[in-house]
């Protein structure tokens, strides 16, 4: 008998993992397959205020939803999957420095070397098969695009790995993002 993917677990440790974020298909795809995988999830953005943003599905109870970041309780990685040059990382000088950064796009200089990781994401598609518009999967030119989940296991990987640091190309972000892989 085979394990279905919401009982699915991790054979690594188990990391709280925190994704910043407004709601969408990125942040919901990071959550839902951390926690499949075992991880303790937190979601932050301030829409996370209405129940109402969040889809109608079993494992949005498995996740925690904020709307602010404190300055304790430091994650072991911080994901960012809409982040741009405008955006700062909140609260990163009051977590610890073994803290890991991942996030979509921007310069990877903009937080401690080895800490951080940029990636730079193909075009996004959804579940349909059709392409999303989302800023993450924004003006990336000829690359092939990628299932949302595949970048959502790309970020997954990217933070919990820590053979991973600066800037990461599209063609790396889908090699990150095979399934067969993430710890």
């Amino acid at each position: 008998m085979s394990e279905s993917p919401s009982t699915r677990r991790s054979t690594g440790t188990s990391s709280t993992l925190w994704v910043v974020g407004e709601p969408g298909p990125v942040v919901y795809a990071v959550c839902r397959i951390g926690r499949e995988i075992g991880h303790s999830m937190i979601a932050v953005d301030e829409a996370f205020a209405d129940p109402d943003v969040l889809p109608n599905e079993p494992w949005v109870e498995g996740v925690e939803w904020r709307t602010t970041i404190p300055d304790s309780d430091p994650p072991r990685a911080l994901i960012r999957p809409d982040a741009d040059d405008r955006t700062a990382i909140p609260s990163v000088e009051s977590m610890d420095q073994s803290t890991r950064i991942v996030r979509i796009g921007g310069e990877a200089s903009t937080a401690a070397e080895g800490q951080t990781v940029v990636l730079q994401a193909p075009p996004l598609l959804g579940d349909d098969g059709l392409p999303l518009d989302q800023p993450a999967g924004a003006a990336h030119g000829s690359h092939r695009p990628i299932p949302v989940d595949q970048l959502a296991i790309a970020l997954l990987r990217a933070a919990l790995e820590p053979g991973h640091a600066g800037s990461l190309s599209p063609e790396r972000v889908a090699e990150l993002g095979d399934a067969m892989y993430i710890k």
